[in-house]
């Protein structure tokens, strides 16, 4: 449809009026120019869902900028977390991290909201952003005290202290060659977990040491941890990746991968025991292997329903679907617009970053989240930063399920809530008498999520996956790293499972109301975290690489890549569109480069790439970043200061960011002595307070939940004094 047509736009409206939800991808302000924006479709269709996707979002100083990745990346200050191998300066991130999590939280959104559609007969309108992407995969940071800001930032902009730039500080992240020159990953963080990682490297004797046993958390000194870290660096070298990967594998109880590359992933045994890809035969190409459904239901199972159409191939079924009579649809809820899940309980048996904050987007929605956890807490909680995020707006409950009276009292949890989600390892479910059999007989009801590493069955099923693990088996580690550069930590698997983790339960939720019956659902971090590099996750004759970052990892090409300007800064070009790239042309004084024929169409330039970075590169070192910033956004071209204010500052110090919900305040007696600031909801919908509590100490609502399930206190009082439950433990 051209949107510039008037008749066009009729049929947008048309197709709106009987659609459930309207997706939208424009920059603010432009689909109400055209008469197609919110408030003009939901005249027609009050419940019509309505999600708007962004760069940076409305009522944001960069609103007007282009929400390509790249250039969210480098305003916000993403581009400088990591040190490039062959230079100084920010770095670019070839993950599409930001546009996979807006993508995840839009459907999180609509599919909230045609929940609460169901209750009240009202649509709603919600905006999702890639800023919000970002800041949902910001692991640390979220502990500031309000007034301390402006320091904490300051002190996050330090130099960075990796010992190579592959190398993440955690130890158990350690990157080491091997005999055959292939790299591998360490991904093993518990203290339980790197002992075993140890033992299979031959240096179990390590924790011998009294000094040394609480690693990877805490060392006697940082010489000991780095001489540990070139040990294992050692080890690594005396034998080849695939002689790692069967000991690893063996022994079931460490982390570790070797990298990848996207296809050689698609061959993995694992992902190929999961069912990774599917094919699907595609009238341009022939057959093709693609990346299969994000979710495994079990009574309900997802599908691909065929290849990408070709432009306007439904024409026909579309326009007959405008004709058709409208829906009635009259809001039976005149007051005030709630969050959209209230009324949700969701109960949450799951530790560490990858399935806790899947539950934590629910909890920032409405829904009530009861985190059941060991007297003992979460795991995670050693990590405050981290962990508040993950733990923030739940409630918690400290049982002990290894007694029969803990197993009580989660069975009549069970009973009441909506959905369940744990990733505890594949045997430890039924031991503990959580498994789907044992919980679906006592509510048949429940949305049943096993968040999985590798999956409940498979030939890697007992191994357990951390944060790195991902980018080393999907292939983002190789591609991040840049060509003919060792590669690394790309950094996103946890984000990436806890987003596909929020999206799952909310797939289960709407399948459950509309089957009335629940079932099983599993997601793998191995398979979320394919869907970050899914651009390049298929197959067929004649298949292209997959796009790759040059060596000093300024980018993909010439007109999508990092440059240094006048005055050493560095700006971040986005021009892929060829109006674009002729603007280009006249504002940085090289018209000529638009008829030079090296360059004047897609195909030459990309031939000659290396020459016309240069020739780009070279008009820039006339001004500065700031400058180019300015006049290339004047004239609608991408391109903005990569070198700017960390992310830290940006989310801490910019005041919209308050503005905007992705930065809030909360307070918690117990635990400080005055507000801080904390990850706000990630979804902002028009005309709703989301919740925004903080997060609870080990065992905070026991006391209350217990009450709710019909204890007295005389009943709670013994089960406390026998450690079946804790009752208001401490924060660790």
């Amino acid at each position: 449809l051209d949107l510039k047509s008037a008749k066009d736009r009729d049929t947008v409206r048309r197709l709106a009026a009987r659609a459930d939800a309207v997706i939208e991808a424009f920059r603010p302000g432009v689909a109400d120019r055209l008469g197609i924006g919110y408030e003009a479709l939901s005249t027609e269709n009050p419940g019509l869902v309505y999600a708007a996707i962004r760069g940076f979002g409305e009522g944001s100083p960069y609103a007007g900028l282009k929400g390509y990745e790249g250039i969210v990346a480098a305003k916000a200050g993403l581009l400088l977390g990591r040190r490039p191998w062959r230079r100084e300066g920010p770095m670019f991130d070839a993950i599409p991290r930001m546009t996979l999590g807006a993508a995840h939280l839009a459907a999180q959104g609509v599919l909230a909201a045609l929940w609460a559609r169901d209750r009240t007969g009202r649509g709603a309108r919600l905006e999702a952003t890639l800023l919000a992407a970002a800041a949902a995969h910001s692991l640390n940071g979220w502990l500031v005290p309000v007034g301390e800001e402006a320091a904490y930032a300051a002190k996050a902009e330090a130099p960075l202290q990796h010992s190579t730039p592959h190398d993440a500080a955690t130890l158990g992240y350690t990157i080491g060659e091997c005999k055959d020159g292939r790299w591998f990953q360490g991904a093993s963080t518990t203290v339980k977990i790197f002992r075993s990682f140890l033992n299979v490297l031959g240096l179990g004797e390590v924790c011998d040491d009294p000094a040394m046993a609480d690693i990877p958390y805490t060392f006697p000194s940082s010489g000991a941890k780095e001489a540990l870290r070139a040990r294992i660096k050692e080890r690594l070298r005396t034998r080849t990746s695939g002689e790692w990967a069967d000991l690893f594998l063996e022994d079931g109880g460490c982390g570790g991968e070797h990298f990848a590359t996207v296809r050689e992933y698609m061959e993995h045994p694992q992902a190929k025991h999961n069912g990774i890809t599917v094919e699907v035969d595609d009238p341009r190409v022939g057959r093709m292997k693609q990346i299969s459904p994000l979710v495994a239901f079990r009574d309900t199972p997802s599908r691909v329903r065929g290849p990408a159409p070709f432009l306007d191939q439904h024409r026909e079924e579309a326009l007959a679907l405008g004709a058709e009579q409208l829906p009635t649809s009259t809001p039976r809820d005149a007051g005030a617009a709630r969050p959209p899940l209230e009324g949700v309980t969701v109960l949450e048996l799951a530790s560490y970053y990858a399935a806790p904050f899947g539950a934590t987007l629910l909890a920032d929605l409405g829904a009530r989240v009861i985190k059941i956890e060991p007297p003992s807490g979460d795991l995670m909680r050693r990590l405050p930063e981290s962990s508040t995020k993950t733990i923030q707006g739940k409630e918690s409950i400290a049982v002990d399920l290894k007694t029969e009276r803990g197993r009580e009292i989660f069975h009549r949890l069970v009973e009441r809530a909506d959905a369940l989600m744990h990733n505890f390892r594949p045997g430890a479910d039924k031991r503990l008498g959580l498994d789907y059999e044992t919980v679906s007989a006592v509510n048949p009801r429940l949305v049943y999520l096993y968040a999985g590493s590798y999956g409940s069955s498979g030939p890697y099923h007992r191994q357990p996956a951390f944060h790195p693990t991902v980018s080393a088996i999907v292939g983002s580690g190789v591609r991040a790293a840049g060509r003919s550069n060792p590669p690394m930590d790309a950094g996103h698997g946890d984000p990436d499972a806890a987003l596909g983790v929020g999206t799952a339960l909310l797939l289960g939720l709407h399948a459950a109301r509309r089957n009335g019956k629940g079932q099983y659902l599993e997601t793998r971090m191995i398979t979320t975290g394919a869907y970050e590099v899914s651009d390049a996750l298929f197959d067929y004759d004649g298949c292209p690489e997959e796009p790759t970052v040059d060596p000093d990892q300024q980018g993909f090409h010439a007109l999508y890549r990092l440059y240094r300007t006048g005055g050493d800064g560095w700006v971040f070009l986005a021009c892929p569109k060829e109006d674009e790239w002729r603007r280009l042309c006249t504002v940085i004084g090289r018209a000529d480069l638009a008829s030079d024929p090296r360059f004047e169409s897609r195909a030459a330039r990309r031939e000659h790439d290396d020459a016309l970075a240069a020739e780009i590169e070279a008009a820039l070192a006339g001004g500065t970043a700031e400058e180019w910033e300015r006049r290339l956004t004047e004239a609608d071209v991408a391109c903005v200061q990569a070198d700017g204010a960390r992310w830290s500052r940006f989310w801490l110090v910019e005041p919209w960011m308050v503005e905007q919900g992705l930065r809030t305040t909360t307070s918690h007696p117990q635990r400080f002595e005055k507000p801080h600031y904390r990850h706000g909801p990630a979804l902002r919908f028009d005309g709703v307070d989301l919740p925004a509590g903080p997060a609870a100490c080990i065992g905070e609502h026991t006391r209350p939940i217990l009450t709710e399930l019909g204890f007295d206190e005389a009943g709670i009082g013994a089960l406390q004094a026998d450690g079946v439950v804790l009752d208001q433990g401490p924060w660790v």
